[in-house]
């Protein structure tokens, strides 16, 4: 059935079509790193998709908190730390990979979200800002650089309250552009109270020139998507934690070498690339497995990692046995990161 419009070529999308929304974990259901995070270093990834970073040095958290709105289980909770005195601006960001991004170029897009403040909510007027930044190039993240012919396609700013609200923006993308980046930031005043913060849900993007309702995708769908980035074996907590959840196993044949392959048993969901892979013993000890062999209990050794053998839906390691002509089992955890 065709759908037309005076607006043109680029109709309004029919609100009950799927994979409307661009943007990955929007209602931030899922957490595989855990659901607390403190700033230490870097531009971490927090909820799966998303990263945070400080214009400087700050004190502050990003968490997994209740939302209390109709129709969402989660929100993300962007926090400055109780009495720190730093005012640097905070960031929320997704980088869009570019193979979605380029869809969207010369397309009128719209970009939603609800959001509120918490009651110690410091920035200047109780302003957050709401930026959409775009690049030329591939895969960047302009929270770790800036990106190839970066330009600023929408700056504006949302009045919070502590009551939920929705906020919508609708832009043109350009032509020539490969990369698109939602961007929400406040920036802090004074010193920090004990409720120093803004939460947001419900955040898309799509293409369309006016917003449709949030698109609420199966837990099972957004996991898989979020795979596509970051996988682990650890269920939903630290990477490094003493844990036996969650726990792989591989196994080899017999080895004329001292050390024996492991292919990994990882991901079903084929990575964007070739991810960096860490794998951590069960009680948490980085770059090690342990391995169990005939005659020989638990033993722990340490693992190195064959990036001549990566690829972004496999990688072995290596693992010693210390014998020859071995059939031995390892076992451990991993994580896979593939995040721009």
């Amino acid at each position: 059935m065709a759908i037309s419009s005076s607006l043109g070529s680029s109709a309004l999308l029919p609100a009950g079509l799927g994979f409307r929304n661009v943007l990955i974990n929007g209602d931030f259901k899922v957490w595989q790193r855990g659901t607390s995070f403190t700033w230490s270093s870097g531009q971490p990834y927090t909820a799966d998709r998303w990263c945070i970073t400080p214009g400087g040095t700050a004190a502050f958290s990003a968490s997994r908190q209740t939302a209390s709105l109709d129709g969402f289980q989660y929100c993300f909770r962007l926090q400055r730390t109780a009495a720190n005195t730093n005012t640097s601006a905070l960031y929320v960001s997704q980088p869009i990979e570019t193979i979605t991004s380029i869809p969207l170029a010369n397309k009128q897009i719209t970009f939603s979200f609800n959001a509120r403040a918490g009651a110690n909510f410091s920035a200047a007027s109780s302003i957050l800002n709401v930026r959409i930044i775009t690049g030329t190039g591939t895969d960047g993240n302009f929270l770790a650089a800036t990106l190839t012919g970066q330009a600023t396609l929408l700056d504006t700013t949302a009045t919070l309250t502590t009551s939920w609200q929705k906020f919508t923006y609708s832009v043109l993308v350009p032509s020539g552009v490969n990369q698109i980046q939602p961007v929400l930031l406040y920036t802090p005043t004074g010193t920090a109270g004990a409720d120093d913060y803004f939460e947001i849900t419900g955040v898309q993007l799509e293409q369309n020139y006016q917003p449709t309702p949030f698109e609420q995708r199966p837990y099972g769908v957004e996991l898989a998507l979020c795979q596509r980035y970051y996988e682990t074996s650890y269920n939903g907590v630290a990477k490094g934690t003493n844990t036996a959840v969650g726990v792989v196993y591989a196994s080899s044949s017999t080895d004329q070498y001292s050390s024996f392959v492991l292919p990994l048993p990882l991901w079903f969901i084929q990575k964007r690339a070739s991810p960096t892979v860490t794998v951590y013993s069960q009680t948490g000890t980085i770059n090690t497995w342990t391995y169990s062999r005939s005659g020989v209990g638990d033993t722990a050794a340490t693992v190195q990692i064959s990036g001549g053998y990566s690829s972004p839906r496999s990688q072995l390691l290596f693992l010693n046995a210390g014998a020859t002509y071995v059939s031995a089992t390892g076992y451990g955890h991993f994580v896979a990161d593939a995040e721009l």
